[in-house]
């Protein structure tokens, strides 16, 4: 009995030896050990990377359950030396863990020792359907309640049911792309060159390193040329198809009209956490995809928008040539502002008459004119302009203040009931001959306007009120003489029918037939040829044709031989033809200015422009283009015009030929003399006598 007591004893304290022998020598492939069987220091923060990595050599002392094992140490503890292990569970997670807020951030954010895809995986298994531990992302049921399924059945992905960029699902937008590619690297387990995508975002793929833009998996490029963030250069794209910014920036990837998109999906540099403000809105307003911009933050560098900060959306009539889809996301389903976002008004708080999708030009607001008599829409003597032909008849007293202005967006959001100040600037039609227009917004009078005479003589009332309705009763006197004060109407009284030579006049001398030549800048004579100004010879000199000149004289505006030699005339009054002509009537070429026809116009007078000069000793050997060049008759250089006589002074000397050499100088005595010095014809000239 001794004997087998002390054997036993024996096999008891050998057992126990080889317990202790096991625990003080370290088996190789398990975790680091001291001499004593004690873990390193630190090991409570280093010993996670070791577990995830090699969790079968912590099975050997803490057991496959992990709740002692032979080391009696369990991993769960809630107090051991001091210090609590895992009370939570199993799991290591915290409760609620569950919720996809709480773990799926986690999983999607920069990769690390507890974050990114690769942190879930060596619990759960590469492909997140089990692994070691046989918990599965992936479950159809659970006791706790499903996983990544969708009506119980599982999604085979360990992100949300597809498609996973739709709100108000987590969208896919919010997983970091880090460098090292971790992240990537779970995608590419199902979607690998577009592999399993619904709609396949680009058809050219690339292999390598997986990554979330460069052409592995779904995207290549970002999609953004670089200096992107320019308003100039995504602001276009935006507004011709807004829904394309939608899908990765709006937090409702693919919510139609009136779903209320929100632009704050945080990508990249998109992020202000000064402000708190992420996606679109780090730039532009709160719950706005569209100006006004209110701040660039200095991570975008240098920025110029296309409008001081602040500045609002007053150019939004050029949206997008697609119907307003754009504006339909959050301004309502019909534009309405009925279901819209926060801060998104009805079209009709500032285009009063109706929706500009339907009422165009300037009509959703007020009559083109206006017609009316209620603000904005009031008529007064608008529809009196509009025929006028003007380059911009509403341009001309609301000079800069039109359509896709700022100020005009800044009135109809004002939304007031009456006109509000400033609302006329003259334009520089209006100031034609530079006169200076002013208007009284007290008395609603116009003054010293081009277009009601300021320029002309005469006139009856050349100061209207804008409301008055019988303006025009004086008929054509009202604004200028009746008839006008000038040459060519000289002898006619006001029963002459104007419309015998001005047909856009109408019969009584009341108004116009064709009130679009009215006040345009132009002398409108149907009977004549009505031309520009100014218009010299080179020019009028084929027009005029033969004597009687019907375009110009019998038939026209001017007179010829009434007054010989007065030029330039008075501004508005047609020259006399004689005028210029001095000698003869035009239609006698040159003979009708200087010489005669048997001296084939060149000058033998004593008075400009027929100062004989030297001109017979050289004729029949030089022509007059020897000493004039290409200044004669036709050129327009030739002969007064534009309102400036000529004189001695004026005539162009300009040698040609074998007088190029010779110099001129005028005698300053505006006589038509000088001196002519170097060699011509054959001989010298020094200063000799012109």
């Amino acid at each position: 009995m001794k004997r087998k007591v002390l054997l036993l004893i024996s096999v008891t304290l050998l057992v126990i030896a080889g317990m202790l022998w096991q625990c003080s020598n370290p088996n190789p492939d398990a975790s680091p050990l001291s001499a004593a069987g004690k873990h390193p220091d630190n090991w409570i923060v280093e010993h996670r990377a070791f577990f995830l990595g090699r969790p079968d050599a912590c099975f050997q002392c803490h057991g496959r359950d992990l709740l002692g094992g032979i080391s009696r140490v369990s991993c769960f503890s809630s107090q051991f030396n001091g210090q609590a292990c895992h009370t939570e569970g199993f799991s290591g997670h915290p409760a609620g863990w569950r919720d996809p807020a709480l773990h799926g951030a986690d999983a999607k954010s920069q990769p690390g020792a507890r974050s990114g895809f690769q942190s879930c995986q060596p619990c759960h298994g590469t492909d997140f359907n089990g692994g070691f531990f046989g918990v599965s992302c992936l479950a159809g049921s659970r006791v706790t309640g499903p996983c990544h399924a969708t009506d119980g059945v599982p999604s085979g992905a360990p992100h949300s049911p597809v498609p996973w960029r739709t709100y108000p699902s987590s969208t896919h937008t919010d997983t970091v792309d880090d460098a090292a590619g971790l992240n990537a690297a779970a995608c590419a387990l199902c979607h690998t060159q577009g592999a399993n995508l619904r709609t396949p975002v680009i058809t050219t793929y690339n292999t390598g390193k997986p990554s979330c833009f460069n052409s592995t998996l779904c995207h290549g490029l970002v999609g953004h040329p670089a200096d992107w963030a320019q308003p100039v250069n995504h602001g276009s794209t935006a507004k011709s198809n807004l829904t394309y910014c939608q899908q990765c920036h709006a937090d409702n990837a693919s919510g139609g009209p009136g779903s209320n998109p929100r632009f704050n999906v945080q990508l990249g540099r998109l992020v202000d956490a000064t402000l708190g403000a992420t996606g679109c809105e780090v730039c532009h307003a709160p719950l706005a995809a569209h100006p006004p911009v209110n701040q660039i933050p200095a991570v975008f560098g240098a920025i110029t928008p296309l409008n001081p900060l602040g500045t609002p959306w007053y150019l939004h009539c050029r949206v997008s040539p697609s119907g307003f889809d754009a504006c339909t996301l959050c301004h309502g389903t019909n534009l309405d502002g009925v279901g819209g976002a926060a801060g998104a008004t009805a079209c009709t708080f500032c285009h009063r008459s109706g929706l500009p999708t339907t009422l165009l030009n300037c009509t959703s607001c007020h009559g083109n004119p206006p017609d009316g008599t209620v603000y904005p829409n009031i008529a007064f003597a608008h529809p009196g302009h509009i025929d006028l032909n003007v380059s911009d008849i509403c341009g001309e007293c609301h000079n800069g203040l039109g359509s896709v202005t700022l100020d005009h967006f800044l009135r109809a959001r004002n939304n007031t009931a009456g006109v509000q100040t400033g609302a006329v600037l003259f334009g520089a039609f209006t100031q034609t001959g530079g006169v200076s227009p002013a208007y009284n917004e007290s008395t609603l009078q116009c003054t010293n306007t081009y277009c009601h005479g300021a320029t002309l003589a005469g006139g009856a009332n050349k100061s209207p009120i804008w409301s008055q309705t019988n303006y025009l009763s004086a008929g054509c006197g009202t604004c200028h003489g009746f008839p006008p004060g000038t040459g060519a109407h000289a002898g006619f009284t006001s029963g002459t029918v104007c419309k015998n030579c001005h047909t856009h006049v109408n019969a009584a001398n009341t108004g116009f037939d064709d009130p679009t030549k009215h006040v345009n800048g132009a002398i409108d004579v149907e009977s004549g040829a009505p031309h520009v100004f100014p218009y010299p010879g080179a020019t009028h000199l084929s027009a005029a044709g033969t004597s009687p000149f019907l375009n110009c004289v019998t038939g026209g505006c001017h007179t010829n031989g009434s007054t010989i030699g007065v030029y330039p005339v008075t501004a508005g009054t047609p020259p006399d033809c004689r005028g210029c002509h001095t000698k003869l009537s035009p239609g006698n070429s040159c003979w009708s200015c200087h010489g005669t026809a048997a001296n084939g116009g060149q000058p033998n007078g004593s008075a400009f422009p027929d100062v004989a000069g030297e001109h017979s000793k050289h004729s029949g050997f030089a022509s007059c283009s020897v000493c004039h060049g290409s200044n004669g008759t036709g050129s327009s250089n030739h002969g007064p015009s534009n309102r400036t006589a000529h004189a001695d002074a004026d005539v162009d000397i300009q040698f040609t030929g074998e007088a190029t050499g010779i110099v001129f100088t005028r005698s300053g005595l505006n006589n038509g003399h000088g001196t002519c010095t170097g060699t011509c014809h054959g001989e010298t000239h020094n200063n000799r006598t012109w």
